[in-house]
């Protein structure tokens, strides 16, 4: 007999029964999660368990050493010997592989096991798990964390266990002094003790007691309601007021507590015989008091009969303030009384604001000093409390904070303070939307309201401005709560991240907080909300697939606040189906904080089982900026081969009449219904149902319905599985744009599962088609004509790829003629390694082509069709080229043109201005042009085009357009003034030989006849060397722009000096003259002059004169002058020199304008363009005209600054109508 059966016998019958045993679970493999369940005797130590279980399993060699458990704690091997678990325990002993590459697998089911010893446990009846799941969650619980829409860690014990802290279940709480603790924050409504705002204090009138107390319940505002003291209400008390401040702006102080008062409780005896009892008050007081109590009555006892008498009892107090030596006295106190029931009494003394002593003594002789035979005393003093109030508030808190009030008679009512106190808080949000618009403070349970607050209201330090929320969000999910009966009530006495008290809140309402665009948001359980986005292998990389095989639970014990019974801490079992409290087995535990309604417990754990069964498996994926359009919660189309969700996605090529081209090969099998999904530009999502698809392997996918754009993302796959719809979990960005997404399977049954029964979880695999099957891929046609004789007839190469899988023996090639019966014809066959087949003399028709390929075991693939291809067009040539029309932009002219159907490419010619425009003579300018558009040298002439197709066949007439734009091209418009012949008018000038001089002066000496002199005071003028001394000419034109322009003026000159002595009549002698002309520069001048007017020159508002100097000037109008003056001769009033002014120009260089237009069509009797406003001055006009044919030409007539006529004419002179493009250039808008 070994050593553990004599101990086992020792144990049987002599300490304990068969029936005291414990579980042993044996998990005998590290990677595995197969167990072995064993009953043994009570008594045996861990050791000794450890080696019958050794006996009766057998532990994999990939084991290196056991780990035991008990109730999920771990009992270190050292102590094996000496734990002897007892009656009814459950034993985990586990067996590990322990090393780098096991410690984390070992971790994982230590887990587990831990998890298992709870749930065994609390079956055997050890009532644990409660403790066990409020200090954490089980595997099950622990995958809802991280799920879609998560629950929350649990709340109730957290901050019991760890900060000391009493949780909100009104049961057992107590009303305590929380100095520096948090100011509790409600939300919604909870009945809640409160913490004691300041220090209570009793005060005696008469003989009664009162005591009064301030409680601080959470942040306002709110209402309290339904307050009692424990379970009694308190209007069951007498003699209790009660004031609240509900957390409003400007309440004010609380009458009933309106000041600090400090009091310290006592309990010292007053006897004559130890003369004054001193204390000390609280600084800053301006009201003193001492409570006097005569705890065992106050009378005298005759003891011969028993009868009680008067007794009176004096006492006097004094105090003085501490910096100084005064003594105050209070008035004396005589005390006389006959009762055996306590007596109170109070000194009270009002003081100026500091710190004070207080004495009091007992005049009357002690007790046991006048106590005789016949006569007894009862007058024990005591000294119960010493308080000093100050005139201040009793709270500081700059926050609205809810207070209450409370005054209430303690004797015969009170067992000692109030300390009970309770009353339901209904919170008000800081803003809450009530269905139609938000209002300020208003009471709600709804968590759309509280998130708001959460974000806003007085408890955050860092208030979300508005721009920061998405307020449409959080009225639809105010509706969605509203709709669903969904509420959070809470007491937070906890700080918090203002992200987990968001995330807390929105899971009351089966949400989970988000940011969109920077703004704070939320998302829920939509089941119809609208798809987002698309994401195929074309658009993603870096699948990975992860799946949770999880043990799930037969119900949630939900631990929860329960408001219909008066809100105490209760618990709600929620069964998965098929499960019930008969057969129910393994539990494991949930919170939901602030779900305080037991229904809508039920319904949100129902919820989150069908979250664990529904959405087993996550998957991730890449996406470049893509994934900006979704976050999380969003719901997305997946296509995917590694999940054999659809079959192929890729990218829409084009179309043709009445099929889709695509980049991928498309697989058609026989009797399936196929759905072709793409998404747009603006990342909405389409498909079309394609029913009756020939069997085969497409690119050209046959198509009746408005085709997608070229580009767009397209899924194909069987009808109704060719996606798969999974909302995302998680977004994890880097730094290039891209990021790692997460998504979850949508699971619509999910928001039904608190409802009915949970259907079973469905997976998007879709079976893939045979690739052993599958006909040939890609065919094509590529067809050409040929001349045979005198005949034309088309050449046709047909060409496919081959199956990418099955071992192809030959392909067989088969012809259809749609213009006339329509019946295939057999052509041939091709050996498998050859896949071109040529078919030629095929005249005008309509002809279609398919293949398939014969498989070495004899099988045939399905059909592979062609499109029907037209013959009939090969030879015809290509249509004209429409709408030729060129712009001009500097030295580059761009033309353009309507595509033709069937050109391949376009060729452009030039004939220069002057020459007939003739195809044939017209030098080709670019000879293969692509699109519709080509850019070519500005050039003064006609360019035309004609369209070709691919075999050289070109339009039969060419298109031209003529331009002469260029011309205008380097035109500045400058107008330029010279005043040749000075039609100006002359002040003090003349004009002598063409030229401008200074006016001869009337001298007696210049007379050549007296008869010549109308009169004395006009003389004879024009003649003589005496001039005026100065002179002016005024332009004949004004220069009015029509507007105010900034234009650059210069100018210039030619002009002379002359002496008008120096002349022959003069000279003394020839040699005596030096210089034919001996002015001096400095003897005469000419200046430029100018003036300007913003205004119509017509209203004469000028400016002054001034000179001009070469610059930019800002006028509408300009009118110039010349100034001429000459040196005058000492005290006299006439110069002998003038300056002679051959010539003068002008030059005003204003901004150009330019009038433009295109495709004006002109009518076949001409058209009348009208510049609107019409120019001041027009400089120039070119024309480009459209679509022109070989002879055609045009004629402008009646041209000038308000338009111009033009008209065309074919080569007959035959009036046409034509469209053409002009541009105008002048400067200035001419007004009415």
């Amino acid at each position: 007999m070994t050593t553990l059966q004599r101990r086992k016998q020792e144990l049987q019958g002599n300490v304990y029964g068969s029936g005291d045993t414990v579980k042993v679970v044996v998990a005998s493999h590290p990677l595995r999660m197969d167990r072995v369940e064993i009953i043994m005797l009570a008594g045996l130590s861990v050791a000794e368990i450890a080696e019958q279980a050794a006996v009766e399993t057998r532990i994999s060699d990939l084991a290196t050493a056991v780990v035991c458990y008990i109730d999920g704690h771990v009992v270190e091997r050292t102590n094996w010997c000496r734990v002897r678990p007892k009656v009814g325990t459950t034993i985990v002993l586990r067996a590990v592989a322990e090393g780098p590459i096991f410690a984390g697998v070992g971790a994982i089911f230590s887990a587990i096991s831990a998890a298992t010893a709870s749930v065994s446990a609390f079956i055997g009846g050890l009532g644990i798990l409660g403790k066990v799941i409020g200090l954490g969650l089980a595997i099950g619980a622990q995958y809802l964390l991280s799920a879609l829409f998560p629950v929350r860690q649990p709340q109730l014990d957290r901050e019991v266990q760890e900060q000391g802290k009493q949780a909100f279940s009104i049961s057992g709480s107590r009303n305590s002094v929380a100095t520096w603790e948090a100011v509790p924050v409600v939300m919604g409504q909870h009945r809640m003790t409160p913490y004691y705002g300041a220090q209570p204090y009793t005060e005696a009138f008469g003989s009664d007691q009162f005591w009064r107390g301030l409680f601080a319940w959470c942040y306002g505002s709110a209402t309290i309601s339904d307050v009692r003291i424990g379970e009694t209400p308190l209007h069951s008390f007498q003699d209790v007021q009660i004031e609240h401040a509900w957390g409003y702006p400007g309440e004010g102080e609380l009458s009933l507590y309106n000041r600090q008062v400090i009091e310290e409780p006592l309990s010292i005896d007053l006897e004559q015989s130890l003369g004054w009892v001193s204390r000390t008050t609280a600084t800053g007081v301006t009201e003193i008091s001492a409570d006097i109590v005569f705890p065992s009555g106050l009378y005298s006892m005759t003891l011969s009969d028993g009868r009680k008498h008067l007794r009176t009892v004096i006492l006097e107090a004094r105090y003085r303030n501490i910096h100084s030596l005064e003594w105050y006295s209070f008035p004396q106190m005589r005390v006389s009384e006959r009762t055996v029931d306590p007596v109170r009494r109070t000194f009270v003394a009002y003081v100026p604001p500091g710190q004070y002593e207080v004495q009091i003594i007992r005049i009357t002789t002690d007790d046991t000093a006048t106590n005789n035979q016949d006569l007894q005393f009862v007058s024990k003093t005591i000294l119960s409390a010493i308080r000093g109030a100050r005139p201040t508030s009793p709270i500081t808190f700059n926050r609205p904070l809810v207070r209450s009030a409370v005054r209430i008679r303690a004797n015969q009512q009170l067992n000692g303070g109030l300390d009970s106190l309770n009353g339901i808080v209904s919170a008000h949000a800081v803003m809450g939307f009530n269905g139609t618009h938000w209002q300020a403070a208003l009471p709600t349970r709804n968590p759309a309201n509280w998130i708001r607050h959460a974000l806003q209201g007085p408890m955050n330090a860092r208030p979300v401005p508005n721009s920061q929320i998405d307020i449409p969000a959080l009225e639809e999910f105010w509706r969605y709560c509203n709709a669903q009966g969904f509420n959070y009530d809470a007491v937070i006495t906890s700080a918090r991240s203002v992200f987990d008290m968001v995330a807390e809140i929105a899971a009351a309402g089966r949400a989970v907080p988000v940011f969109k665009d920077g703004r704070w948001s939320v998302v829920w359980d939509q089941a119809e909300s609208p798809i987002v986005q698309q994401f195929t292998p074309r658009n993603s990389w870096g699948f990975e697939s992860r799946r949770e095989y999880i043990v799930m639970p037969h119900a949630f014990k939900v631990r929860f606040i329960n408001r219909e019974k008066g809100f105490i801490e209760d618990e709600r079992i929620v069964y998965d189906d098929g499960y019930n409290a008969t057969n129910a087995t393994l539990f494991e535990g949930l919170e939901f904080p602030g779900v305080t309604d037991p229904q809508t417990v039920w319904r949100h754990a129902r919820f989150h089982i069908a979250q664990l069964r529904l959405r087993p498996e996550t998957i991730s994926i890449n996406a470049d900026w893509e994934n900006l359009i979704c976050t999380r919660g969003d719901r997305v189309r997946i296509q995917s081969d590694v999940m054999l969700v659809g079959q192929v996605s890729g990218r829409i090529t084009g179309n043709s009449p009445g099929f889709l081209h695509v980049d991928e090969v498309v697989t058609v099998e026989a009797g399936k219904r196929y759905t072709l999904r793409w998404r747009d530009s603006n990342m909405a999502s389409f498909s079309v149902v394609l029913n009756d698809l020939p069997v085969g392997e497409y690119t050209r996918i046959p198509w009746a319905t408005g085709f997608p754009a070229v580009g767009n993302l397209f899924s194909f796959g069987e009808a109704g599985i060719e996606t798969a719809v999974f909302r995302v979990l998680s977004i994890e960005t880097n730094t290039d744009l891209t990021a790692r997404i997460t998504l979850v399977d949508d699971a619509p049954a999910i928001s039904l599962a608190d409802r009915g029964t949970i259907p079973p979880f469905q997976s998007n695999v879709s079976r893939p088609p045979d690739p052993f099957l599958q006909p040939p891929t890609n065919i094509q046609t590529n067809q050409e004509a040929y001349q045979d004789g005198e005949r034309w007839f088309a050449r046709v190469r047909l060409s496919w790829d081959a199956p990418r899988m099955g071992r192809v023996q030959t392909f067989e090639i088969a012809m259809q003629d749609r213009s006339t019966s329509g019946e295939w014809r057999a052509l041939g066959s091709a050996p498998a390694s050859q896949t071109l087949y040529v078919i030629e003399g095929l005249e005008e028709g309509i002809y279609a082509f398919r293949v398939r390929a014969v498989f070495d075991n004899g099988t045939f693939s399905g059909w592979l069709t062609s499109e029907g291809i037209s013959t009939t067009s090969l030879l015809e040539p290509p249509a004209n080229v429409t709408s030729f029309n060129v712009s001009v932009l500097g030295d580059i002219s761009t033309l353009a043109w309507n595509s033709v159907p069937n050109a391949a490419w376009y060729e452009i010619r030039f004939v220069p201005f002057g020459t007939e425009p003739v195809w044939n003579s017209a030098t080709p300018l670019v000879p293969r042009a692509s699109g519709t558009s080509a850019q070519v040298p500005t050039m003064v002439g006609s360019y035309l085009i004609k369209a070709v197709r691919g075999n050289g066949v070109r339009s039969r007439a060419a298109t031209a357009i003529q331009t002469n734009v260029a011309g205008l091209i380097g035109l500045n418009v400058v107008e330029i003034l010279t005043e040749a012949g000075w039609p100006g008018v002359l002040d003090r000038l003349e004009i002598s030989s063409g030229n401008l001089r200074l006016l001869s002066k009337n001298v007696i000496g210049n007379w050549t006849a007296l008869s010549d002199v109308p009169s004395m005071a006009v003389g004879v003028e024009g003649s003589g060397s005496n001039v005026q001394i100065e002179g002016y000419y005024a332009f004949a034109q004004v220069v009015d722009l029509g507007g105010i322009y900034t234009s650059r003026l210069t100018a210039s000159i030619d002009a002379e000096g002359a002496d008008l002595t120096n002349v022959i009549g003069n000279w003394s002698a020839l040699s005596a003259v030096t210089l034919m002309d001996n002015s001096e520069p400095e003897d005469w001048g000419v200046e430029l002059q100018f003036r300007t007017t913003n205004d119509s020159p017509s209203a004469n508002e000028w400016s002054e004169w001034r000179p001009l100097v070469v610059g930019d000037v800002t006028a509408r109008a300009f009118q110039f002058r010349l100034r001429l003056n000459g040196k005058a001769e000492m005290d006299n009033d006439y110069s002998t020199i003038s300056p002679i002014v051959h010539g003068v120009t002008v030059s005003i260089d204003m901004p150009d304008r330019v009038d433009a237009a295109e495709d004006q069509l002109v009518p076949t009797a001409g058209r009348r363009v009208t510049f609107e406003p019409a120019f001041v001055a027009l400089k120039g006009l070119a024309i480009a005209a459209q679509d022109m044919a070989t002879g055609d030409r045009y004629a402008i007539t009646n041209k000038d600054e308000t338009g111009f006529f033009i008209r065309f004419f074919n080569s007959t002179n035959t009036a046409v109508p034509r469209t053409f493009d002009y541009v105008a250039k002048g400067y200035g808008n001419l007004l009415n």
